[in-house]
């Protein structure tokens, strides 16, 4: 991660505290070291790589098989060096699944804005658990070392306004704490470059650090020739968590029907009031443009849409905002078809015109994570049958414009807790609801029809299966 104009490989200073300038009073040679502090990681590490056009052509996979959990590529060289092997190295760091970085070559005597639009335009939209852009710092371009903090702020400033992210900084000891007014950047995320050591030097004003370059003639699998080779203090969790949360995420708590294994059967017309209640997990509020939609194939035409919802694809949407952190309860009719049979409905997530959650970039729910599988009789004159092939006994109808309508006495139905397990995508959580004191009523005709008992063991069978699909 340096200039490599003239030669591809540079000598390595190491010095004590109070050893003097850089050098060659322009360009850090780092690894470089004056006025330690050395810190060494806390625990846990993650091994890692930095890459540049000079690494040429890449097998990620290789990479990532040889215990390599990140890797950091080159976007250019100021402006007028763009990175041939940058577009290569972005995709391909995601296909392996490591965590993945960009950097840029950060030079003072350019206009900082048009360095990071060059950058923010290379990268394009980063994704859930990708790291925050990187801008090394290691030569003056002979500009003064004031004009160069300026001009990093700056440069700071517009990546952070643009992606929501916090920029990252490397640079080597020996040249950053030469530089005045650094302290505006005691926040901000230190990669710090200092080789051939056992525990790093860090900076002012900092008083750790995150990453650190550790050496740059180490050997990868999948990369021919020397490359930089880097370390996260921390754990891999902790890495994948650094990028921050998706824009748009969701995560279940709770539904208005207990968990089952198996199919819930419906009367043909029947209506079942539910909800699915989600937690915003991303980093932005949720609005009026977010809505349950219809997946598998998404804004497929639901046979259970009634006048509830938003429109055949759409169950419901959010009414006022939902910040991140707090959870809504997307409420909607499921009314059956006139039409006997065993039916899967698939539902997500969606900000619209904007982004599916599922997208990559986002937090899911994948869109195949919330099914209902639901299995509509006829109503014939006779009474319906279960899946055990019993008949059951008939009461007084109720109709609601037409339609069956879930009502009358009966026992009140189990919570979601009492049914087991919740639903969560990640980890096991209780469901916050009960369903209430509903049953199913008889057929329209007034014809013997389902009595309580065969309604609660129907609607104890409504699932949202969660199905994995990471």
């Amino acid at each position: 991660m340096r200039l490599r104009a003239a030669l591809l490989t540079t000598t390595v200073f190491l010095c004590a505290a109070g050893c003097g300038s850089a050098p060659d009073g322009d360009a850090e040679k780092v690894g470089w070291t004056s006025q330690p502090v050395t810190v060494c990681a806390g625990g846990s590490v993650v091994q890692g790589i930095d890459v540049s056009v000079y690494q040429g052509s890449i097998d990620w996979a290789q990479v990532k098989a040889s215990g390599r959990g990140f890797g950091i590529a080159r976007v250019s060289d100021g402006t007028a060096n763009p990175d041939s092997t940058f577009a290569g190295n972005w995709a391909g760091m995601k296909s392996a699944g490591m965590v993945r970085g960009a950097y840029q070559f950060f030079r003072a005597s350019v206009d900082p804005t048009a360095q990071a639009n060059l950058l923010l335009d290379a990268i394009g939209t980063l994704e859930s658990g990708d790291l925050a852009p990187m801008a090394d710092i290691e030569v003056l371009d002979g500009e003064s070392g004031a004009t160069l903090v300026a001009n990093l702020a700056t440069w700071m400033s517009v990546v952070k306004a643009k992606t929501g992210r916090t920029p990252m900084i490397y640079s080597a000891p020996g040249f950053w704490n030469a530089l005045p007014n650094t302290g505006q950047f005691a926040n901000d995320t230190l990669v710090v470059a200092n080789w051939q050591v056992s525990c790093p030097d860090t900076p002012t004003p900092w008083t750790g650090w995150t990453f650190w370059q550790y050496a740059d003639n180490g050997t990868v699998p999948g990369i021919s020739g020397a490359v930089d080779l880097d370390e996260y203090n921390g754990t891999l969790a902790e890495l994948q968590a650094l990028g921050g949360p998706a824009p748009y995420a969701a995560e279940y708590v709770s539904q208005s029907f207990p968990l089952a294994t198996t199919a819930l059967t419906m009367v043909e017309g029947q209506i079942i009031p539910s909800y699915i209640e989600l937690k915003n997990v991303g980093s932005k509020t949720w609005d009026s443009s977010t809505h349950l939609g219809t997946t598998q194939p998404r804004d497929r035409t639901s046979a259970f849409a009634d006048g509830t919802w938003l429109g055949p694809n759409r169950p419901a949407g959010v009414k006022g905002t939902v910040a991140p952190g707090a959870t809504y309860k997307f409420e909607f009719d499921l009314q059956a078809p006139m039409k006997p049979g065993t039916y899967d409905e698939y539902f997500g997530v969606v900000e619209e015109s904007i982004a599916w959650f599922s997208d990559p970039g986002q937090g899911g729910p994948p869109d195949n994570d919330l099914e209902v599988q639901i299995k509509v009789v006829a109503s014939d004159g006779g009474a319906p049958v279960d899946d055990a092939g019993v008949v059951h006994d008939a009461g007084v109808p109720e109709e609601r414009d037409g339609a069956v309508v879930a009502s009358g006495p009966g026992s009140p139905l189990p919570s979601a807790e009492d049914a087991g397990d919740a639903g969560n995508w990640d980890t096991p959580a209780p469901s916050s609801g009960s369903s209430g004191g509903c049953a199913l009523a008889p057929t329209r005709d007034g014809s013997p029809a389902v009595p309580s008992a065969l309604a609660l063991a129907s609607l104890l069978a409504l699932v949202f299966i969660r199905r994995r699909a990471r």
